[in-house]
């Protein structure tokens, strides 16, 4: 089981670098107010000259043509807009990185060295948290959901890795991008695949693929039609994912009811979502379309509702494994590498 919350902070407000995490944040902060007085200034200039013109100020005879006094004032000012929010997205991505790098690196160090499970699953629990990577192309590719997929760019972050009582596992976002050239020379890009990954070995050893998918939630086109479709024993489960499986008798097997049941709940979970869950020789894939997890929520000031908001998302994707069971190993379960 993993810590309450109380027990996931407590050690940062403690820290130093918890300190220095603020006094980032009021430097960041006084930087974008600076940035945007430069830019409003700039956009005032702006009106000013259009208000001149428009008055005819600027204008010394009728025949004369001061047009591009009109188009200076408007350059002006949309310039001021634009570079006034590339400077503060620009500052909020480097206070970004500074918040995960103390808050969420520790506070999944926590959740990991407390978290509690029996003496036969316990022992090996560790967690490595890596800000700028990502489940590695070649560990997604594990998984036939993205085999069809057609992608130049890849891009990932909030890479975690480790292990939770038995389990090992991988999760992180992923971003993958088709870019292309059209007949013209044009470059295009296509998203893909926006998302949050999670790959864990699954408790019962198996061949095959069974894809399960949410019936609801806006998700992105992989490859999910294997096998033929299947419906449970769940009226309940039925409603809320479509199964295609390329063998119903283990399928069945993988999902006894108490499965099904845990996997509606855990639709619950992400239910703003869109969900498609893969199981693929010994390995599950848990793909949450569309989300954008472990991002601080501006320049707020920092205490319990960023925190808890951080907890929540990290024990959301952390309790996959409790949610689905995972540590019960079944006799005769083979490792599977992840």
């Amino acid at each position: 089981m993993l810590p309450s919350f109380e027990t996931a902070v407590k050690n940062i407000s403690a820290d130093e670098t918890w300190a220095l995490l603020k006094k980032k944040r009021n430097y960041f902060v006084t930087i974008r107010t600076l940035l945007w007085l430069v830019a409003i200034g700039i956009f005032v200039l702006g009106i000013f000259i259009f208000d001149a013109w428009s008055s005819g100020a600027w204008v010394e005879s009728e025949e004369e043509d001061n047009s591009y006094v009109l188009f200076l004032s408007l350059i002006i000012m949309a310039v001021a807009i634009y570079f006034g929010r590339k400077w503060s997205k620009s500052l909020f991505k480097k206070y970004s990185v500074h918040y995960k790098d103390v808050v969420i690196r520790k506070m999944m160090l926590d959740i990991v060295k407390h978290a509690s499970y029996p003496k036969e699953l316990g022992g090996k629990n560790r967690c490595s948290y890596t800000l700028d990577e990502g489940i590695s192309p070649d560990t997604l590719h594990r998984s036939p959901l993205f085999e069809e997929l057609e992608y130049n760019i890849y891009d990932g972050e909030d890479l975690f890795e480790g292990t939770l009582g038995l389990t090992n596992f991988e999760c992180s976002e992923v971003t993958l991008i088709h870019e292309y050239q059209d007949d013209e020379n044009h470059t295009h890009k296509d998203l893909k695949f926006k998302g949050f990954v999670f790959m864990a070995d699954f408790h019962k050893s198996f061949e095959g693929t069974t894809i399960i998918q949410s019936r609801k939630g806006k998700k992105f086109s992989l490859k999910t039609n294997f096998g033929s479709r299947m419906k449970t024993v769940s009226y309940e489960f039925d409603q809320a994912f479509k199964i295609y499986t390329t063998d119903e008798m283990t399928a069945r097997y993988l999902l006894p009811v108490n499965m099904l049941e845990r996997l509606v709940q855990l639709r619950q979970k992400f239910r703003k979502y869109g969900i498609t869950i893969c199981l693929h020789d010994g390995i599950i894939t848990v793909v949450i379309h569309n989300c954008d997890f472990f991002e601080v929520d501006g320049f707020g000031k920092l205490g319990t509702q960023a925190f808890r908001k951080t907890y929540d998302e990290l024990v959301s994707v952390l309790d996959i494994i409790d949610q689905l069971n995972l540590n019960t190993r079944i006799w005769g379960k083979q490792e599977n590498g992840l």
